[in-house]
């Protein structure tokens, strides 16, 4: 055999044994355990501990993020995480070319709790409550400082105010409680620990609405005795509302109370709380009262394909569109209606061809947080109704993927259409049911063509 090479040689502190030596580990503080979401994207949250000898840095973990400083604190900054309950650690870490040691333990968990702020539901769509938002709530509460009920793991009883997927607890400043956990048939339930008051905000679950509305409800007593559900906008009970909860362990049933007529103004309350004693509460419903004004306001609208003379760009000039020939959308532009918008780039440009009265996608849209940010057509709609479109793929031989979504005002994004588009002009067009109201995105997965795009709504 060869000669040995030495490559690394370092002295160790443990002259006992000769083995590496362990660093500290480090003792965590926040600068506050509870802040709103609200203060945490002015301020941040600062991550602190004294320095560990010896340490090349430091890994400050909070919940699954995972960051890395040489200071002996970390600043967690605004937007980085949203509203939650999250455990954070801190490891002292060894430097890179440190042979005599090991890094530390982790530290001792710390809370941090990043409180929701409520905000008033959709005034356009259905928002509703049941079992997933329960059971994940329940697993984020479940055996912290939070749950006063530790020795019953799986359950959780919390004694404070809340706000959990934009649904809200009112205890009474710790006077009631909100009970999370699940039946003997494993169905998850958000609870209230006994009978409210409003008057002291007391055991009160509560959703900020636009105004008038659909409640449905699906409670169930706690106990072997029927019980009585009260519903009140803000301090006021409505006296026509008693919604029974009947006994422990009876099928899961929906009530529905009416509340279109009541007078309900943009972010009032609506308190849902016990007559007397607990009450389970498996799924909560709230829809918001339309009297058809804006769907009569609606009109119908086409993208003019074949006929079009000209687009306009976002500074006020026009890019004519010459009759027999194709020309390239490099730019955000609006068609003469002004009811449609049009986004290319240099790199990935639409083309509207009047040589073949159609528009081409020329390949893939770019998509960032599942909205197309170019090769995209949107427009905007206020009322349901339907929208009728015509793909055809570029290649003819190849089937390639058109989309359609829609982007509520609360930003959700529902797809309304991803299906192959045939290979032959001659296809006939689709038409796509659109429920909701936002505005709605085409944009494609690979090359396709479009030759016809208009909407009609329901009214």
């Amino acid at each position: 055999g060869g000669p040995a090479v030495l490559s690394s040689l370092q002295w160790s502190d443990n002259y006992e044994t000769g083995g590496a030596t362990q660093l500290s580990t480090p003792v965590v503080t926040l600068s506050t355990a509870t802040i709103s979401e609200t203060a945490f994207a002015s301020t941040g949250i600062t991550v602190s501990w004294d320095a560990v000898a010896n340490a090349g840095s430091y890994a400050v973990n909070v919940g699954s993020n995972s960051y890395t400083t040489t200071s002996n604190s970390y600043t967690i900054s605004a937007g980085s995480l949203s509203a939650g309950l999250y455990l954070v650690t801190v490891q002292a870490l060894i430097a890179d070319d440190d042979l005599a040691r090991t890094s530390s333990e982790l530290s001792d968990a710390v809370e941090l709790y990043i409180t929701e702020v409520q905000s008033t539901v959709s005034s356009s769509k259905t928002t509703s409550w049941g079992g997933d938002d329960f059971a994940a709530a329940l697993t984020m509460f479940d055996e912290t400082s939070h749950d006063s009920n530790l020795e019953s793991e799986g359950s959780a009883k919390i004694y404070e105010d809340f706000v959990y997927n934009n649904l809200g607890f009112s205890s009474g400043s710790g006077s009631g409680y909100a009970n999370l956990g699940t039946d003997d048939s494993g169905n998850y339930y958000l609870g209230v620990g006994g009978s409210g008051s409003l008057s002291s905000g007391k055991n009160l679950i509560q959703i900020m609405v636009p105004g008038p509305g659909t409640l449905k409800l699906a409670p169930q007593s706690s106990g072997t005795s029927e019980r009585v559900v009260y519903v009140a906008v803000g301090s006021t009970r409505i006296e026509s509302v008693e919604v029974a909860a009947p006994v422990k362990g009876s099928a899961i049933d929906t009530t529905t109370v009416d509340l279109t007529s009541e007078s309900i103004s943009d972010g009032d309350i609506i308190n849902i709380y016990s007559k007397s004693s607990g009450i389970n509460f498996y799924y909560i419903e709230w829809t918001p009262y339309s009297d058809g004004s804006s769907d009569e306001a609606a009109e119908a609208f086409s993208l003019d394909i074949s006929e079009a003379t000209y687009v306009t760009a976002s500074d006020g000039s026009k890019l004519e569109l010459t009759s027999g020939s194709s020309t390239d959308l490099e730019s955000t532009y609006t068609d003469e209606s002004g009811n449609f918008t049009l986004v290319g780039t240099s790199s990935h440009k639409l083309s509207w061809d009047l040589a073949n009265n159609r528009i081409k996608f020329n390949g893939k849209s770019s998509v960032s947080d599942g909205i197309p940010t170019d090769r995209c057509i949107s427009f905007k709609i206020t009322a349901p109704g339907t929208i009728t479109h015509k793909f055809v793929s570029s290649s003819s031989d190849s089937d390639r993927i058109g989309y359609i979504i829609i982007v509520d005002e609360d930003g959700d994004i529902t797809t309304l259409y991803d299906d192959y588009a045939p290979t032959g002009s001659s296809s006939d067009a689709v038409t796509t049911t659109v429920t909701t109201v936002g505005t709605v995105y085409l944009y494609a997965g690979a090359g396709v063509n479009l030759y016809e795009l208009s909407y009609t709504p329901s009214n």
